[in-house]
């Protein structure tokens, strides 16, 4: 097996300003709701996010390259939701995009799951028109479960395929 080209590190406050410049870049946020057009909103959003307190291995991620000049390439989420699932998410600076990165990412945060929380259901939330996100998803062996509009707007769920069925 070949050694990963990727690692994940918990993301922390001096990751805030590539967070913030990397959500403005051209097309990053074209499929995610959120205070992306508002400085200020957008900000204080993602300062809420690295100051939360998450029970490893769930939260925010930062995926790097330390063989690249700038190692930091976006993030990978896993958060526990309310219903007791694991909603996957990532995001990626473009410059990263069509590579893998995400796929390879998420993966290695879902078999950090498995290993400490065996058995959760996980799922991605992905609108209709991101088929990059939509690929990943596929990738990583989930299939679409059902649909689910947020905030006005549809998204299509996507859950893991195990062998016990969906997880």
């Amino acid at each position: 097996m070949m050694p990963a080209r990727l690692q994940l590190r918990k993301r922390v406050l001096a990751d805030l300003d590539f967070c913030l410049a990397m959500d403005v870049e051209p097309g990053v946020t074209r499929y995610v709701i959120g205070p992306w057009a508002d400085p200020v909103a957008h900000r204080e959003f993602l300062l809420a996010n690295i100051h939360k307190t998450y029970r490893s291995p769930f939260g925010y991620w930062m995926i790097e390259n330390p063989a690249a000049a700038e190692p930091r390439l976006g993030w990978v989420m896993a958060i526990e939701e309310d219903d007791g699932s694991v909603e996957l998410g990532w995001r990626l600076r473009p410059a990263a995009w069509g590579q893998g990165v995400a796929t390879e990412a998420a993966r290695m945060l879902l078999e950090s799951i498995a290993k400490a929380d065996a058995g959760r259901k996980c799922v991605a939330l992905i609108q209709p028109g991101n088929g990059a996100s939509i690929r990943v998803a596929q990738k990583l062996g989930f299939v679409i479960a059902g649909r689910e509009e947020r905030d006005g707007v549809e998204h299509l769920v996507f859950a893991r395929m195990s062998d016990r069925g969906l997880q």
